[in-house]
């Protein structure tokens, strides 16, 4: 098979390349930068050693390309590589040899060059976006401006890495001071530079402290307070979250750190708690449970006693259960230890009897924003239905409509019925009385009797724990399967008559 130029020789070479280019980047940029700051030819043995570890450092990545790219010097980026060793080599070595303004611009377009021919790179471009070329451009210009107006008369400004730092000190607002133009066209681009700084620091710091992730996928992590940060997958590995806790200085000790974590499945809403850090050494036991921090409230005279509980808390936890395809949300939880109720406040300060209806103690918690979790579109794709699942879009697909209410009432009025939730398995038994009340076991000690209503709109209607439910049967190849109207269509539920 006949490579084109500049395409990977092999397989193994493209990745070998994709492992080298990753590796690879902040060296270059190194070199690309120190030299201005640290000029070769006007720092003695120091910079004699920074001229010559870096043009290495070129002259490395370039042959290391040629080795493992068709042809790479018949390509353009391979001409322009080649160009710049031999043109940033060490020729300051040279007996009345100088390196030049024209070797400080061919060191900046090794970096464009690395900007075009890099994944991460476009990535960064795309996300700095036109500000940040603004920003980019007024810096070179204001620095270069500056530098041929005051390099005649003022010391500061003896070579264009002088005037770069100088520039990017001013665009960053530090000031040092160390370098301060003279002349009015100096002190025009000095001003023109702060406010371009002052406009665009915030982007170009944050977008710049992500650019080494680039590559690695489309990973983002943290945000502003109060707002949630997203993360896509890339990979099967387990989040992994540091989490740390400290008491309020004039508040109780800290009982424990949960995370919870929420996440929906055909339309279902879940939710997990992990104790993953508690104060006195408490451990989770066989079943899972945290033992109690215990409770130190005397609510006789409405104070506590902070001899339990731990003033800080951390810990690094991993979720054991995660799943790449599933998206879900975590957050993180604080509780402090037991400690009086306002009620109980009340009551002392008043001199009243303690309300009955109500604990006398409670721990206060605290929150934290939450972390999204999404999984990439392929991993997406890659999550097939279970066998035997349904919507109510595929029943109708299918033709399969609700059943009628004299089907419903067949199934259901006068019969004890068997209610298995497909996706966790909780089973209960409902009876359908013909007085209008359903009895459902399974929820508690005691059946809980509500009433049921069989509408004209093929539903069920009927209330669970207080809330109103509206359940709608279909038969399926001789099965009965159920859809509640707020679980977005899914068909969740089967039922088995047994009288």
């Amino acid at each position: 098979m006949e490579h084109r130029p500049g395409q990977p020789r092999s397989e193994r070479d493209a990745a070998f390349l994709q492992r080298f280019d990753a590796r690879m980047r902040l060296p270059i940029i190194v070199s690309a930068i120190l030299p201005l700051i640290v000029a070769p030819e006007s720092h003695g043995w120091v910079g004699a050693v920074v001229g010559i570890t870096t043009w290495l450092v070129f002259l490395l990545d370039y042959m290391v390309h040629v080795r493992h790219l068709e042809h790479y010097g018949r390509t353009g980026f391979g001409r322009f590589d080649l160009f710049v060793v031999i043109a940033t080599a060490p020729w300051f070595l040279l007996p009345g040899a100088q390196a030049g303004g024209f070797v400080v611009l061919l060191r900046l377009a090794w970096l464009a060059r690395l900007a075009m021919a890099t994944k991460g790179s476009r990535r960064l471009f795309d996300r700095l976006g036109r500000i940040a070329v603004v920003a980019g451009g007024v810096l070179v210009t204001g620095s270069l401006v500056a530098y041929y107006a005051e390099h005649p008369a003022n010391p500061g400004f003896a070579t264009v890495g002088d005037a770069l730092w100088w520039g990017i000190v001013t665009l960053t607002t530090v000031g040092y001071g160390d370098i301060v133009p003279q002349t009015p066209t100096g002190r025009f681009a000095a001003v023109t530079i702060m406010i371009t700084g002052v406009a665009v620091l915030g982007l170009l710091a944050g977008s710049l402290a992500s650019f080494f992730r680039l590559d690695g996928g489309d990973t983002a992590a943290g945000s502003p307070a109060g707002e949630p940060a997203s993360t896509t997958a890339t990979s099967s590995d387990a989040p992994t979250f540091l989490a740390y806790a400290a008491k309020d200085a004039l508040g109780a000790n800290l009982d424990r750190i949960q995370i919870i974590k929420c996440w929906t499945a055909r339309g279902m809403l879940f939710e997990k708690v992990y104790d993953v850090a508690a104060s006195g050494g408490r451990s989770p036991d066989r079943h899972g449970a945290l033992p109690p921090v215990g409770d130190t409230v005397d609510a006789s005279t409405a104070t506590y006693r902070n001899d339990i509980g731990a003033a800080e808390l951390s810990a690094a936890w991993t979720d054991p259960d995660f799943d790449p395809l599933l998206a879900c949300v975590y957050y993180a939880r604080i509780l402090e230890i037991p400690t009086p109720r306002w009620s109980t406040y009340d009551a002392v300060e008043h001199g009243k009897p303690l309300p009955d209806a109500v604990p006398a103690s409670v721990q206060q918690r605290a929150w934290t924003s939450p972390v999204w979790y999404t999984p990439s579109e392929q991993d997406r794709g890659e999550r097939t239905a279970a066998e035997g699942m349904y919507t109510v879009a595929d029943l109708a697909d299918r033709g399969i409509g609700p059943m009628t209410d004299d089907e419903i009432r067949a199934v259901t009025v006068g019969r004890t019925v068997r209610s298995v939730n497909l996706i966790t398995g909780f089973e209960a038994t409902l009876h359908y009385g013909a007085d209008g009340n359903r009895s459902v076991m399974g929820l508690g000690d005691r059946p809980v009797v509500t009433p049921y209503e069989i509408r004209g709109g093929r539903r069920i209607e009927t209330t669970l724990l207080g809330e109103r439910m509206s359940v709608a049967l279909f038969s399926v190849g001789g099965r009965t399967l159920g859809a509640r109207d707020d679980e977005a269509g899914y068909v969740n539920y089967e039922a088995f008559t047994t009288s």
